[in-house]
């Protein structure tokens, strides 16, 4: 490798390292990695660096990765990795508090975006979005349609719908949580969402009620497809 090379490594290295202090810096957890650490974000931590733009300079940061092809198998582990802690810290920045989440609310195309390249964006879109009413019924700025319709809308839902494993269900439930705000019903989602569903028969189930319960019905190719 050339001079230049392993100057991009270590600085790649180093990022990760950054990256990876800060999450720990700002969440409650007996965990020491940073890839895998779960807890309780601390609040006057999360507002120390959001007062110093963190959060756009973690989005510049990983644009800038993105912009360029990796070099082999070791350079896309190493951005990988570093994408993978990006996003966690994005999400830590902003989770549990609404008025955290806002900062992030101008680069959810962005984020959106990078779904299929690390599954782990999609927990910082909840973070933004959930029970956060301000963006999720401002239809003027910060509506769901609105930022899906850059991406656009109907590729993006067809993506999220056509998954299969574990892990992608997870951006099924991610439509949920557009749909529901603090247990109230945000309409212009939910309408939104519906009628890029609706033409969607081979992924819905068939219900009715039956004796006052709600039954749920699957077709052959349904129950192939689950198993």
């Amino acid at each position: 490798p050339s001079a230049d090379q392993d100057q991009a490594a270590l600085a790649q290295i180093r990022a990760s390292q950054a990256v990876g202090q800060l999450i720990v810096f700002c969440t409650q957890s007996s965990d020491p990695n940073p890839a895998t650490r779960q807890g309780k974000p601390i609040g006057d931590c999360q507002q120390a660096l959001l007062d110093q733009n963190l959060h756009h300079l973690v989005i510049t940061l990983l644009r800038t990765q993105l912009r360029h092809p990796a070099k082999g198998l070791v350079d896309n582990n190493r951005r990988e990795h570093l994408a993978l802690l990006s996003y966690r810290l994005l999400r830590f920045m902003v989770e549990g508090n609404i008025s955290h989440a806002l900062h992030l609310s101008r680069y959810v195309p962005f984020l959106t975006s990078c779904l299929d390249r690390q599954p782990e964006v999609i927990e910082t879109l909840s973070a933004v979005f959930k029970d956060n009413l301000q963006i999720l019924k401002d239809t003027k700025s910060f509506n769901v349609s609105c930022h899906l319709s850059q991406c656009p809308a109907p590729q993006f839902l067809q993506r999220l719908l056509q998954k299969t494993n574990q892990c992608e269900l997870r951006y099924v439930e991610f439509l949920g949580e557009l749909c529901v705000c603090k247990g109230m019903g945000v309409p212009t989602n939910q309408d939104f969402i519906w009628r890029h569903l609706s033409v969607r028969p081979d992924i819905l189930l068939a219900s009715r009620m039956v004796d006052g319960e709600l039954q749920l019905f699957i077709s052959e190719t349904q129950l192939q497809s689950i198993l």
